[in-house]
């Protein structure tokens, strides 16, 4: 416990006891009434802590050293790469706001993320054995698979995602189809690398989540114990959850979509081992997460029930709060369902079948 908390902490049992000692039996009522809100007074003082003197860099490092192991490679690898290799170098903290530590943890998913990009886009001329050659001349990306496991893909030729736009029918055209499949910047990844822009995004997806949900055991024992900071952390996972049957739709829509119209694209992304394993384990690892979330949710809605919260869910929202002080957060799991019924269909097993999964 910090200092700060400690101290009010003791604080408020010394108050606790003296109303105590002085209340007539008639006023126990209240007096059981402010014992029960001392652990909330207490968890709502807590983020008041300043951060030791830490600056928000060291601090967001620390988090994630001690709570996310891939998302701290991530971008302690990127920061340290040869400087010969940066286009132009990305630093994570412009998607970091705040000082204090429960601001930082809320950013730290999305730094997690965009830095994934730079590192998929960069490293691979770090970890070819040729890269000084391969760097500007050779279309390579990396995706990242957990602290020191990594995958070079050479990029082979591709088309704009935006043209397979017509293959997804309006009830399929979810939160993310709009940015990265039509309408689309020309210059996104999606559009210029194709199917491997998409493996890119779905890559940076699953790390950023992974990230929200490594920070659990921060808000559960660091941060306080409040409904806004619950929301945080739920909201790191259902904002971005969605994204995996949406970023694995997308790619085998491409994937039927060049056995149809580009068969020589088609035939070179089956024959790229590496383009396919890096695709198989990056599914397998964003599943996997979604289920672990899953698992301990109960245990969550429960931790937030006995901090005197009301948490419960229903097909649309997730609950938190007291009485008329209950909001709602959107929980996306009618999308989530929707997606994963169209991902059951035997079409996509037919292209899983054909890249060997």
């Amino acid at each position: 416990m910090r200092p700060i908390r400690a101290f009010l902490v003791v604080l408020l049992m010394g108050v606790s006891m003296l109303a105590g000692a002085t209340a007539r039996a008639e006023d126990l009522s209240g007096l059981v009434q402010f014992l029960r809100q001392i652990p909330q007074l207490t968890d709502a003082l807590a983020d008041l802590d300043p951060a030791d003197g830490q600056s928000q860099r060291s601090l967001a490092l620390t988090l994630l050293q001690k709570y996310s192991p891939t998302g701290f490679y991530l971008i302690d690898r990127y920061e340290n790469c040869p400087a010969k290799y940066y286009r132009a170098k990305q630093d994570f903290l412009q998607y970091v706001q705040g000082s204090k530590p429960v601001e930082i943890a809320e950013c730290l998913g999305t730094a997690v993320h965009e830095t994934c990009h730079a590192y998929t886009n960069t490293m691979a001329y770090v970890l070819l054995p040729n890269g000084d050659q391969a760097f500007g001349r050779e279309p390579y990306s990396v995706f990242c698979l957990g602290a020191g496991m990594n995958i070079i893909v050479r990029r082979t030729p591709v088309f704009p995602s935006a043209e397979m736009a017509a293959e997804f029918p309006q009830p399929l055209r979810t939160l993310r189809f709009s940015p990265y499949i039509s309408p689309s910047q020309a210059n996104l990844t999606t559009q210029v690398y194709g199917i491997y822009g998409l493996l890119d995004e779905f890559t940076a997806y699953y790390h950023g989540t992974r990230t929200s949900l490594d920070l659990l055991e921060f808000y559960k024992t660091e941060a306080a114990q409040t409904r806004e900071n619950w929301f945080s952390f739920f909201d790191g996972i259902y904002a971005n959850y969605c994204a995996y049957p949406e970023f694995k739709l997308y790619i085998l829509k491409y994937l039927q979509f060049a056995r149809a119209k580009y068969p020589q694209i088609y035939r070179q992304l089956l024959e790229n081992r590496e383009f396919t394993e890096a695709f198989s384990r990056v599914d397998r690892g964003f599943s996997g997460l979604i289920g672990e979330f899953l698992a301990i949710k109960p245990e969550i809605l429960g931790l937030i029930r006995s901090r005197g919260y009301e948490a419960f869910e229903d097909e649309d929202y997730l609950w938190l709060g007291q009485g008329a002080k209950r909001e709602a957060l959107a929980n996306n799991h009618r999308t989530y369902e929707l997606l994963t019924a169209e991902l059951a269909k035997p079409e996509y097993g037919e292209i899983l079948t054909a890249l060997g999964l």
